[in-house]
């Protein structure tokens, strides 16, 4: 094989090998990117608590649990409730209009002398729609929750890791920069 295909084919597979990598990590981007944000904010609590602790993995874990209890916790029983307040403003917008659409059946049926048969035609089939819906949003319910607790277990997994291993990181990440050393130092601290 001449030295330019063996070239090509080697820069051919490792694109292919980077877009199947990029596919893979796709879906779990958010909560890699909210793991380093995570770890950036909690880096100068990482560097009091390794002060004390002496123990990179335990202060690591530390500021960790830190960062969960005061900033994760909190955002999520925020954004729990401001849930539940929407849903109970849509109940109550849906029940007024379920409360007022009854009256007007109401009002209706007790003139049709054919109650039954209107019920069998009608209601009964909207149940069976009903029903069906109300499944379909529940397994949709369950699978956001197995993400939602996939997405913090990978947030909390990238946290720990870049408060621990943070230093090296960025330092790999200098020396692949093709820049000089001090606009490199300037841009991590502005990004920082």
């Amino acid at each position: 094989m001449p030295q330019t295909t063996a070239h090509h084919f080697l820069i051919i597979f490792i694109l292919i090998f980077l877009a199947l990598a990029v596919f893979l990590v796709w879906g779990f981007l958010t909560p890699v990117v909210l793991g380093i944000i995570l770890a950036a904010l909690g880096g100068g609590w990482y560097v009091k608590i390794i002060g004390i602790l002496r123990a990179p993995n335990l202060a690591a874990l530390s500021t960790l649990f830190l960062l969960i209890a005061i900033i994760v916790v909190p955002a999520t029983v925020l954004i729990t409730l401001l849930a539940r307040e929407a849903v109970m403003l849509a109940l109550h917008i849906e029940r007024t209009d379920v409360l007022r659409a009854i009256d007007i059946t109401t009002a209706r049926l007790s003139i049709t002398p054919e109650i039954g048969k209107f019920v069998d035609s009608q209601i009964f089939p909207l149940l069976k729609t009903a029903g069906t819906a109300l499944s379909e949003k529940l397994a949709g319910f369950f699978g956001s929750a197995v993400n939602a607790v996939l997405g913090f277990f990978i947030m909390a997994v990238t946290a720990f890791y870049f408060l621990r291993d943070g230093k090296r990181f960025g330092d790999a990440l200098i020396a692949l920069s093709p820049l000089k050393t001090s606009d490199e130092l300037n841009l991590f601290h502005t990004f920082k």
